[in-house]
């Protein structure tokens, strides 16, 4: 009776243990369910340049290994068959050998197609880089002796002058535009001055004058107001 307690506690964490388990078991299997239907709803990746080139390359190797398989075979040692006397077991032999040069036709001809195929592969992707991309594609650098000087090394006398009376010429030019941009200035610097002395005028007719006859006044007068005296 003391031990009752116990067993129930027991059973009451098998049971969770188990409620657990199904829970996962049953989360996992959602889980297995989401990927299939987002595999199924993903479209088909397309086929690079880069990936057609693999397969064909594997599908080339393909029937390189096949020979190589069958040379194998013949150059190992040959099995005694034994001898029977039905003709049917006789007339199988040459069957089989008929199929075997059908076969070896129908493998010759796939051969040939894929070479072609590969052969239109590397001559549509001469002078392409690796990535089969033309926006990759690097100039070709051409030698110091191949490259046509068209300007010699020396210049004529009647060349010379040419060089030397244009450059006269822009000289002149340019000491024109100088000349031309001093006056300017200067001229803009003389019309500022002018309407500087035509401010004062007028600000001075326009002010209150006192006139000041008595020459004694100014000399008792201090210095800022010396200042404001001006003479007329």
């Amino acid at each position: 009776l003391a031990s009752s307690p116990l067993l129930a506690s027991d059973l009451t964490e098998s049971k969770m243990v188990s409620t657990r388990r199904e829970r996962r078991l049953a989360a996992s299997q959602e889980r297995d369910a989401q990927r299939q239907e987002e595999e199924v709803k993903q479209p088909p990746r397309p086929e690079t340049p880069r990936r057609r080139a693999r397969r064909l390359q594997k599908i080339a190797e393909e029937p390189r290994q096949e020979e190589q398989t069958q040379t194998s075979n013949t150059d190992a040692a040959p099995v005694a068959t034994p001898i029977t006397e039905n003709p049917a077991s006789a007339s199988a032999p040459v069957e089989e050998k008929k199929e075997e040069g059908q076969t070896e036709s129908s493998a010759a001809e796939a051969d040939g197609k894929k070479d072609k195929e590969v052969a239109t592969l590397k001559a549509r992707n001469e002078g392409m880089p690796k990535s089969n991309r033309p926006w990759k594609k690097f100039g070709i650098k051409k030698r110091a002796s191949t490259i046509t000087r068209s300007k010699p090394l020396t210049k004529t006398w009647e060349e010379k002058l040419e060089e030397r009376a244009r450059k006269r010429i822009i000289k002149e030019k340019e000491t024109a535009l100088r000349e031309e941009k001093k006056a300017e200035r200067e001229a803009e610097r003389r019309r500022l001055e002018q309407r500087r002395k035509q401010k004062e005028l007028n600000e001075l007719r326009g002010s209150k004058v006192v006139e000041i006859k008595d020459t004694s006044k100014i000399k008792k007068m201090n210095k800022k107001q010396l200042k404001n005296i001006k003479k007329m």
